[in-house]
């Protein structure tokens, strides 16, 4: 499981996050990102920090994931940013290739892989929003549904599933995203079918 938290700035294409994982390599660590364009700068710590609290000091170069660098730390820095964009927008942009290639890197697959596996997801989705359902609380509005989830079976062949056991949650407020959750399918060690769940925090939203 994992938690992002996202902080925009006045230019649309900058913005910050927070980023947090349960993997027991990185537990306890937070992954602090700068992004602006398509390139992100980050600094990993253990101490406390919040949104207000980043030490812009601690940032290094700006860098781009990449498969000659460590894909895991390349995977959870670009995390923020590839959830943001595919799972609010159900697309993949130009801007997310590089990541989703190392994100294949990371299961031993070919570099398209996840690229392809995503292109068919989205166009299963796409045809499903109008099966949205839209509740609102007080000022908040809130879109439940659906995704198409995907899982490698032991011949290497990839199923497909319209429909997921979980409902995914979009939470808007005054025509921003303010929350997002989703539930991602993956395998675990003895091959059985278990689900992580993603939520992201967005604040400070300008217009």
């Amino acid at each position: 499981m994992y938690d992002i938290y996202i902080k925009n700035t006045d230019d649309k294409e900058e913005y910050y996050s927070l980023y947090t994982n349960s993997y027991p390599d990185y537990e306890g660590y937070t992954f602090v990102s700068h992004f602006k364009k398509d390139k992100c700068q980050y600094y990993e710590t253990q101490d406390p920090v919040d949104l207000n609290s980043i030490d812009t000091n601690k940032f290094g170069d700006y860098t781009k994931a990449s498969l000659d660098g460590d894909t895991i730390v390349n995977s959870y820095i670009y995390q923020g940013k590839t959830n943001y964009r595919e799972l609010s927008t159900l697309r993949v942009d130009a801007y997310d290739f590089e990541t989703l290639k190392v994100y294949s890197e990371l299961d031993n697959k070919p570099a398209d892989f996840r690229l392809n596996i995503v292109n068919k997801l989205q166009k299963i989705d796409e045809k499903k929003m109008n099966e949205v359902s839209l509740k609102k609380e007080k000022d908040i509005k809130i879109l439940e549904y659906n995704m198409a989830l995907w899982r490698k079976l032991e011949s290497g062949e990839v199923e497909i599933k319209e429909k997921s056991d979980y409902k995914c949650e979009m939470k808007i407020k005054n025509g921003y995203l303010i929350s997002l959750e989703h539930y991602t399918p993956y395998n675990s060690d003895d091959g059985d079918m278990v689900y992580g769940i993603s939520k992201m925090e967005f604040v400070d939203f300008v217009k």
